[in-house]
């Protein structure tokens, strides 16, 4: 029995919470294939008349060079992007290693579209990948840079892609002296490659910045270091100790037992030339461009791999420690739900050098502004991120900050992160009202978690499905995917759309587009106003007002089919694991929807 006090609560409350739940539950147990895949273009050098590439040439030379070593470069095939142009190019690695094609550095130059002749130079960046091999984090960090008009470069490390060692990326493992050598020809890889932007005529050689992801971060750190012609330099989840993250952290387990079980000078070596690529050991270098602001931090303060103890080592090195920007409550792999922030400012860090009225490359809009079509568009997307499986290594992610005011007055506040990935894995995180934190997700096995223990679901036996909505009322299953279909057709269709609301745009105070929605019938049931980022197409607040309920979602991720990694769908660490049988848990899961969508009726 609900009491008066908590009618309207019951009311408004329990019907959008159940929704929500049913929703990600719904998504979890949803699985489709991938079918619009970017189609791929390649073809030979040739530029529009009104860029400067190359001289129009297939290679060129380099003679400046910071070591007094010219070198050629060679471009191969380009692909023309959205606002800019993709060329490979590959060069000598100053250090030659025993593995041949360890001595070739393979890059991507991306190239904004529109540079005329006369065009004054402009700032260019040297990006830096993870260290799992991953390239989709650095190639996007790549296309922001040049849809903001700033040519970048992205080349793949010592061992990595094409110059891998037949083993793979195992083998670097196995070897300790070969993997701290590798982060020394890193540092000079990256250092060449300043040569290369030097070299072309779009760039500005005195406004050559590095910028770097995990991994990256650390070389890109040790690079700026040891060389004063870089100019602005962006660590993303960085740190320094890179010694005793090597001995320390569960990514690096294997080769810090492997350094440990060698004789102790092989061992002194091996620490000693880690040492040597420390981002502390060359902080001194670049602490004078720290200070005049020429060096950004963006670190999550709940990181695991690069824990904030290392990263305030680097920090104190640089003496910037007050301006480090923390990620609050986001570790190394769960600071991906606010990869659309960290990208904003990266790019706005290096283009503060752009000359000045440069505008960005003109995109053509594919798709029509009518407000309408704009609304039907975002429901779609709202659709696909729930019910359509993102490909594999990739995962949908919605980070959800929740403000409501009841109509008597009461306040309410939540947030909700959730990732959707292939193959039924997904990780719900949520603080609610009066039922607090909650924790459910799954990996290869289903789990749930409060503040005190993880509950592992263990198979019974084979035969068990893995599908979190297993147990699941199938006619509450069949209404979800009807809502969903509905939802994802109406991009479609936008005309049934228009028959049902009112959408008009209008501009926020800050310039930011806003789509004004309200009810055609009964306007006064209920209205929305939906404010976008500067993109256009990504929701960064829904504000709402439904017979007296108002409220505020303030989006901090909206991600369709975003790069995923493991510990994204695994349950809280340092908890104590109990296992339970996994078809119990399914039968939680199940249950939890079902009632969900009883609310919702």
């Amino acid at each position: 029995m609900i009491d008066s006090k908590q009618d309207l609560r019951s009311k408004f409350c329990r019907r959008w919470m159940g929704a929500g739940v049913a929703i990600l539950f719904f998504a979890a147990s949803t699985q489709h294939e991938a079918t619009a895949q970017e189609a791929k273009k390649s073809q030979t050098l040739a530029a529009p008349s009104s860029t400067v590439v190359f001289n129009k040439t297939k290679e060129f030379e380099v003679e400046q060079t910071y070591n007094g070593q010219p070198f050629r470069v060679e471009i191969g095939k380009k692909s023309s992007k959205r606002g800019h142009h993709i060329y490979q190019m590959t060069y000598p690695s100053p250090i030659k290693t025993a593995h041949e094609p360890n001595n070739t550095i393979h890059a991507e130059y991306y190239l904004p579209n529109g540079i005329a002749a006369d065009s004054p130079a402009r700032p260019a960046v040297i990006c830096l990948h993870i260290l799992n091999g991953n390239y989709e984090l650095v190639r996007m960090l790549c296309s922001s840079l040049a849809q903001r008009g700033i040519p970048a470069i992205m080349f793949k490390l010592p061992y990595y892609g094409e110059r891998a060692l037949p083993g793979g990326r195992r083998e670097l493992a196995r070897n300790g002296l070969l993997f701290a050598k590798s982060l020394q020809q890193g540092i000079q890889d990256s250092r060449r490659t300043y040569d290369v932007l030097a070299a072309l005529p779009q760039v500005d050689s005195a406004h050559i910045g590095i910028a770097g992801i995990s991994l990256g971060s650390f070389i890109s750190a040790s690079t700026a270091g040891s060389d004063p012609r870089f100019d602005r330099t962006a660590l993303l989840l960085s740190g320094g100790d890179l010694l005793g993250l090597v001995h320390g952290r569960p990514e690096t387990a294997s080769l810090s037992k492997l350094i440990k079980s060698l004789p102790e000078a092989e061992r002194q070596a091996i620490d000693q030339a880690i040492l040597s690529a420390d981002p502390v050991t060359h902080a001194a270098g670049l602490r004078k461009r720290a200070q005049a602001g020429r060096v950004l931090m963006i670190n999550g303060d709940q990181d695991k791999v690069v824990p904030p103890s290392a990263t305030k080592k680097l920090a104190e090195a640089l003496g910037i420690s007050d301006r480090v920007f923390w990620l609050k409550g986001l570790g190394h792999y769960t600071a991906m739900t606010r990869l659309p922030e960290i990208m904003r400012r990266t790019v706005d860090f290096f283009a503060v050098n752009l000359p000045p009225d440069t505008l960005p490359p003109t995109i053509a809009p594919s798709r029509s502004e009518d407000p309408i079509i704009r609304l039907a568009n975002l429901i779609s997307q709202f659709s696909s991120l729930f019910s359509v499986a993102p490909t594999e290594g990739h995962c949908h992610l919605v980070d959800i900050g929740i403000e409501v005011t009841l109509a008597n007055g009461e306040t309410h506040s939540g947030t909700l992160q959730f990732a959707n990935g292939a193959e039924h894995r997904f990780r719900l995180h949520a603080a609610v009202p009066k039922l607090g934190k909650v924790y459910f997700g799954q990996d290869q096995h289903p789990w749930m978690a409060t503040d005190k223990a993880v509950f592992l679901g263990v198979k019974k036996n084979d035969s068990e499905s893995p599908g979190p909505l297993t147990f699941a009322d199938p006619k509450s299953l069949q209404r979800a995917k009807m809502a969903f279909g509905l939802m994802s057709t109406v991009s479609l269709a936008p005309s049934l759309l228009e028959q049902l609301v009112r959408v008009e745009t209008s501009t926020s105070a800050s310039g930011a587009l806003v789509l004004e929605v309200s009810a055609r019938k009964k306007p006064q049931k209920g209205a929305f106003q939906i404010t976008y980022q500067a993109d256009q197409k990504t929701p960064e607040s829904i504000t709402f007002d439904l017979q007296g309920v108002q409220g505020t979602l303030t989006i901090r991720s909206w991600q369709l089919d975003s790069v995923a990694f493991a510990a994204v769908f695994q349950p809280p660490v340092d908890l104590p694991v109990e296992n339970v049988e996994q078809s119990d848990l399914l039968r939680i899961f199940a249950s939890l929807f079902n009632f969900a969508l009883e609310l919702t009726q």
